[in-house]
């Protein structure tokens, strides 16, 4: 026999089940659908890999940490902070990521940028197309989720929120640089 407890459990359950479909199909579900947390931003920017020829690389102050472009003839080189060929899988997983790179939420920046290391910025990635569009973002510290980064761009309001895998994917590149590497072959060095 089942007790008159269970039996009142289960009838709370059941009411309390109804109540959420029923709530979820009137204004308070469209309520909280059209706060925009259902909706997703748009990606920062969305272009062909393949159109990108450049990608730069700098601290906050400006200073170019890395600078890399595409040559029809020897793929991926380095200009900065050494000159010569590049690990072009190591380049193009960034410029992947850089085609369009997705925004996962954008927060108010109503406030002071310091504590988001914003103001000045820890980095500024850039890319330049072969039709010499160019877009850049400032990249601030990790969000306490762990998952994310802070972001900025210059004509587009609020901090952004990137994907850490994503922009470690650029930041990677600084360290170690990704030169190509050397080959010795009867005592000369070449490169691939």
């Amino acid at each position: 026999m089942i007790r008159r407890s269970t039996w009142l459990a289960l009838g709370l359950l059941a009411a309390a089940i109804l109540a959420a479909v029923i709530w979820s199909r009137t204004d308070g579900g469209r309520a909280a659908e059209e706060s925009g947390s259902a909706s997703t931003p748009e990606p920062l920017w969305t272009v062909e890999s393949a159109a990108i020829e450049q990608l730069v690389v700098e601290s906050g102050e400006g200073k170019v940490l890395l600078a890399a472009a595409r040559d029809a003839s020897a793929g991926w080189v380095l200009s900065q902070p050494h000159a010569g060929p590049a690990e072009a899988g190591r380049l193009e997983r960034a410029v992947s990521w850089l085609a369009s790179p997705p925004v996962r939420d954008v927060i108010d920046a109503s406030g002071d940028l310091t504590p988001f290391e914003l103001d000045p910025p820890r980095y500024r990635a850039r890319v330049i197309t072969r039709e010499g569009d160019e877009w850049s973002f400032d990249i601030g510290r990790q969000a306490p989720t762990g998952d994310t980064m802070y972001a900025r761009i210059a004509d587009r309001a609020g901090i952004l929120l990137l994907s850490r895998y994503g922009v470690e994917e650029v930041l990677n590149l600084l360290d170690p640089i990704p030169l190509a590497p050397s080959v010795t072959v009867d005592g000369a060095t070449t490169e691939p």
